[in-house]
C-alpha cells in the first residue's frame, strides 16, 4: 500500500535532496523548510549545465520514454502524491492529480514531433540547401507569482523540459510538501541527473540574483518583472520567456531557438568522376 513520504522538505538540485547552503529556513505549521539563498542557485546552475550535455545526447525516443517513465510512476504512486497534495491543503484535489497524470502523459509524444512541426527549408536564389531547425535554449529559471498555482507551475516546468531545455524551479514554499512528493517521483522514473532543479522561496527576495547569472539563459515568469530585474537581464543578455496560460504548445515553441544552416548544393551532387 502506498504511504505519505514522512521525510522533510528539501531542496532537489542533481537528482539528490539537501538543505540550504546558507542554513535559512522558515517555519510553516511547524515544518521547517530550507529557503534559497545565492549559492543555492549557483548548485543548480552548475548542476543544470552538467544535465544539459546529457539531455541533448538523448534522441526524441529515449526522451519520450523517460516522460512515459515519469508518466507512469505518478499514476502507480496516486495514492501518495494525494496525501501530499492534501497536506498542503491544495483545492480540488480529486482534479488537480488527474489532470497532473494525463500532463504528463501528453508530454511524451511531444519530443518526436516538435523537431518536424518547427523545423523548415527555406527558400534562396543561390546555389545552396537552407533550414531551420530547432534547439533548447538551455538553462531556464521558472520565476512564479504570489497567485501562480501548484498545479501550473509544475506543469510549465515539464513543458520547459519536454523541449530539451535544463530547468531551475524556484518553488513558493507553500507548496514545498508537495513537489518534495513529487520529486520522488522523478527519481523513480529516472529522470537523468540536473535537468529539473528545484529550490524554495520566500516572495521576491532572489530574482535580481537570478537576472544577473551569467549562466542561466532566460527567465520564464508569472508577473511582469521590475525595472531592476528587466536591465539585468538585458545586461547579461538574458531572454524573457512568455508565460502563456492558455497553450501548452505555445511554451514549447519559445522555449526553443532556431539555428539556420547554409550546405553548398554541391554537396548534394553525385561526382563526375566517380568510378563504380
Amino acid at each position: 500500500m502506498a504511504r505519505a513520504i514522512a521525510i522533510p522538505p528539501q531542496f532537489f538540485i542533481h537528482n539528490n535532496f539537501s538543505g540550504s547552503e546558507s542554513g535559512n529556513v522558515i517555519s510553516i505549521n511547524g515544518l521547517a523548510i530550507p529557503l534559497a539563498s545565492i549559492k543555492d542557485i549557483k548548485a543548480c546552475v552548475e548542476s543544470a549545465h552538467r544535465g544539459l550535455a546529457q539531455w541533448a545526447a538523448f534522441n526524441p525516443h529515449q526522451r519520450t520514454d523517460i516522460l512515459y517513465q515519469m508518466a507512469r510512476c505518478m499514476e502507480l504512486h496516486a495514492a501518495v502524491i494525494s496525501e501530499q497534495l492534501k497536506s498542503v491543503g491544495i483545492s480540488s484535489l480529486k482534479n488537480v492529480l488527474k489532470t497532473l497524470i494525463n500532463f504528463h502523459y501528453s508530454l511524451c509524444g511531444w519530443p518526436g514531433k516538435l523537431e518536424t512541426l518547427l523545423s523548415s527549408v527555406n527558400a534562396i536564389s543561390q546555389k545552396h540547401v537552407c533550414y531551420t531547425i530547432p534547439e533548447p535554449v538551455g538553462c531556464i529559471a521558472v520565476l512564479p507569482d504570489i497567485s501562480t498555482s501548484f498545479l501550473e507551475l509544475w506543469t510549465k516546468s515539464l513543458t520547459l523540459l519536454c523541449s530539451g531545455n535544463a530547468v531551475i524551479v524556484c518553488v513558493p514554499v507553500q507548496f514545498a510538501n508537495a513537489v518534495r512528493c513529487l520529486c520522488e517521483q522523478l527519481l523513480l522514473g529516472k529522470l537523468p541527473a540536473g535537468l529539473l532543479n528545484i529550490v524554495f522561496i520566500n516572495g521576491t527576495l532572489l530574482f535580481d540574483k537570478i537576472a544577473s547569472h551569467r549562466g542561466i539563459d532566460a527567465l520564464m515568469c508569472d508577473f511582469v518583472p521590475q525595472d531592476n530585474v528587466i536591465s539585468l537581464m538585458a545586461e547579461h543578455q538574458m531572454r524573457l520567456l512568455p508565460w502563456d496560460k492558455n497553450s501548452d504548445f505555445e511554451t514549447l515553441q519559445t522555449s526553443v531557438q532556431y539555428k539556420t544552416i547554409w550546405t553548398p548544393m554541391d554537396l548534394f551532387q553525385p561526382l563526375s568522376n566517380a568510378s563504380y
